[in-house]
Protein backbone atom coordinates (compact mmCIF):
# COMPACT_ATOMS: atom_id res chain seq x y z
CA UNK A 1 0.00 0.00 0.00
CA UNK A 2 0.99 3.55 -0.77
CA UNK A 3 3.98 2.23 -3.42
CA UNK A 4 4.81 2.35 -7.01
CA UNK A 5 4.01 -0.87 -8.85
CA UNK A 6 5.77 -1.81 -12.31
CA UNK A 7 4.72 -4.06 -14.47
CA UNK A 8 3.21 -4.91 -18.30
CA UNK A 9 -0.73 -5.50 -18.82
CA UNK A 10 -1.68 -7.82 -21.58
CA UNK A 11 -5.27 -8.11 -22.98
CA UNK A 12 -6.43 -9.90 -26.43
CA UNK A 13 -8.30 -7.19 -27.91
CA UNK A 14 -11.74 -8.50 -29.99
CA UNK A 15 -11.50 -5.80 -32.37
CA UNK A 16 -10.08 -2.19 -32.28
CA UNK A 17 -10.86 0.97 -33.97
CA UNK A 18 -10.17 4.08 -34.60
CA UNK A 19 -11.49 6.88 -33.00
CA UNK A 20 -12.24 10.95 -33.86
CA UNK A 21 -12.19 11.73 -30.21
CA UNK A 22 -12.96 10.25 -26.82
CA UNK A 23 -10.09 9.84 -23.72
CA UNK A 24 -8.11 7.22 -21.56
CA UNK A 25 -10.22 4.47 -19.84
CA UNK A 26 -10.28 1.42 -18.91
CA UNK A 27 -13.93 0.15 -18.10
CA UNK A 28 -15.21 -1.09 -15.71
CA UNK A 29 -12.90 0.22 -12.91
CA UNK A 30 -13.60 -2.96 -10.88
CA UNK A 31 -13.17 -6.23 -12.79
CA UNK A 32 -11.47 -7.48 -15.88
CA UNK A 33 -11.48 -4.75 -18.61
CA UNK A 34 -14.21 -5.19 -21.61
CA UNK A 35 -13.67 -1.48 -23.15
CA UNK A 36 -10.92 0.14 -23.85
CA UNK A 37 -9.87 3.32 -25.12
CA UNK A 38 -6.47 5.58 -25.79
CA UNK A 39 -3.90 6.81 -27.34
CA UNK A 40 -1.42 4.50 -29.41
CA UNK A 41 2.10 4.31 -28.26
CA UNK A 42 3.50 2.26 -30.50
CA UNK A 43 2.80 -0.88 -33.19
CA UNK A 44 4.11 -4.31 -33.16
CA UNK A 45 2.49 -5.11 -36.57
CA UNK A 46 4.64 -8.46 -36.90
CA UNK A 47 3.52 -9.39 -33.48
CA UNK A 48 0.15 -8.39 -33.86
CA UNK A 49 -0.23 -6.16 -31.37
CA UNK A 50 -0.57 -2.46 -30.01
CA UNK A 51 0.67 -0.42 -26.55
CA UNK A 52 -2.14 1.83 -25.84
CA UNK A 53 -2.12 4.16 -22.89
CA UNK A 54 -5.78 3.48 -21.38
CA UNK A 55 -5.04 5.55 -18.30
CA UNK A 56 -1.96 2.60 -18.01
CA UNK A 57 -0.01 1.58 -21.07
CA UNK A 58 -1.74 -1.83 -21.66
CA UNK A 59 -0.45 -4.27 -25.05
CA UNK A 60 -3.42 -4.82 -26.82
CA UNK A 61 -3.16 -8.58 -28.85
CA UNK A 62 -4.55 -8.33 -32.45
CA UNK A 63 -6.55 -11.37 -34.13
CA UNK A 64 -5.36 -12.23 -37.97
CA UNK A 65 -8.33 -10.29 -39.54
CA UNK A 66 -7.29 -6.62 -37.55
CA UNK A 67 -6.33 -3.88 -39.65
CA UNK A 68 -3.01 -2.35 -38.73
CA UNK A 69 -3.54 0.77 -41.10
CA UNK A 70 -5.76 2.58 -38.38
CA UNK A 71 -3.10 2.49 -36.21
CA UNK A 72 -0.76 5.66 -35.98
CA UNK A 73 1.27 6.90 -32.95
CA UNK A 74 -1.03 9.54 -30.97
CA UNK A 75 -3.97 8.43 -32.38
CA UNK A 76 -6.57 7.41 -30.53
CA UNK A 77 -8.43 3.78 -30.67
CA UNK A 78 -11.29 1.98 -28.68
CA UNK A 79 -12.27 -1.30 -28.60
CA UNK A 80 -13.28 -4.34 -26.47
CA UNK A 81 -11.21 -6.58 -25.10
CA UNK A 82 -12.01 -10.88 -24.19
CA UNK A 83 -12.00 -12.13 -20.60
CA UNK A 84 -8.22 -13.24 -18.97
CA UNK A 85 -6.17 -9.66 -19.27
CA UNK A 86 -3.07 -10.59 -17.20
CA UNK A 87 -0.66 -8.34 -15.22
CA UNK A 88 2.78 -9.51 -15.02
CA UNK A 89 4.70 -6.86 -11.95
CA UNK A 90 8.32 -6.24 -13.64
CA UNK A 91 11.87 -7.32 -12.28
CA UNK A 92 13.01 -4.80 -9.35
Amino acid sequence: MGKHVRGVIDAKALRIHAAAGGGRFIEPIVGEPRIVAGAVLAVDEPGRRVLVDVAVPMWLHTDAGQDFTVFEPGGLVNGHVASGATFAPADA
